[in-house]
């Protein structure tokens, strides 16, 4: 959760997320659910199971927040996002999107709001991805919350985007013309909105089922500004579910100075 550590002479606050595609599989989403821990803050999941009653299963002490227009086709959502109780809703909350495929809250840290998005993105779509952009722009435009503080940025999720920038030079068969333009136009909303990979390049996330090769198809994108504050983001292997061919991206740990704060 996001903490001040009393007795630290430094007075830092800390907010720890944790990301999955769990494969639309109930077995994999429980064994998520059974995963979590309870300092961690915000859960980003792809690909979630929906029940036949249109919700996500989630334990007591987490809240859940579904696309804007989730309830007029659940089964066609394809991010929701996990909050712990424990942030103040005073701190957060969630930021309209028309779209299925992305969910987005912004949350208070001591010197800038930040701005979380939790995206899906399939191979043959790059519409979720102008949706976001679009919403970025508008931040980027405000600059500022009602505190006065800046907007910063924190965008992860299942991308579905190969390029030698982050994929092992071995998969260079997957660094196709129709890949490469693809990979390309993600690169330019990057580059757009300032935007670094505080993710280890040539770290992959997935392990195909069909032929068990590892690739890197989900990401983490932060603002430049936001860098520093990324203490740990790696991938917990031993962590992965069955039923889903996708690695948790955990910890994924941020630390903030509160004297930064005015």
């Amino acid at each position: 959760m996001i903490d001040t550590t009393d007795n630290n002479p430094t007075d830092t606050m800390k907010l720890k997320l944790y990301q999955l595609n769990v494969n639309k599989s109930l077995t994999a989403h429980s064994c998520l659910i059974n995963q979590i821990q309870q300092d961690d803050d915000v859960i980003l999941i792809q690909e979630p199971y929906i029940s036949k009653q249109g919700k996500l299963r989630a334990t007591q002490g987490w809240l859940s927040i579904y696309p804007t227009n989730h309830e007029q086709n659940p089964h066609l959502t394809r991010a929701v996002t996990l909050v712990n109780w424990s942030l103040s809703t005073n701190t957060w909350s969630s930021i309209v999107l028309d779209t299925q495929d992305a969910v987005t809250m912004s949350l208070q840290a001591p010197a800038e709001t930040i701005i979380i998005v939790n995206i899906y993105s399939d191979g043959d779509s790059m519409v979720s991805w102008n949706t976001i952009d679009a919403m970025l722009k508008k931040y980027t435009a405000k600059q500022r919350d009602e505190r006065g503080l800046p907007y910063r940025f924190i965008c992860t999720g299942d991308w579905n985007a190969h390029h030698h920038i982050w994929d092992e030079p071995r998969n260079s068969h997957l660094f196709t013309d129709r890949a490469l333009e693809r990979a390309g136009h993600l690169l330019q909303l990057v580059g757009r909105h300032h935007l670094k990979m505080p993710l280890p390049a040539f770290i992959p996330t997935l392990r195909a089922f069909s032929t068990g090769n590892y690739t890197r198809v989900n990401n983490v994108f932060c603002s430049d500004e936001l860098l520093p504050a990324f203490i740990q983001c790696t991938i917990d292997y031993a962590a992965q579910p069955p039923r889903t061919d996708h690695f948790p991206i955990q910890p994924c740990l941020l630390e903030f100075c509160m004297k930064c704060v005015s």
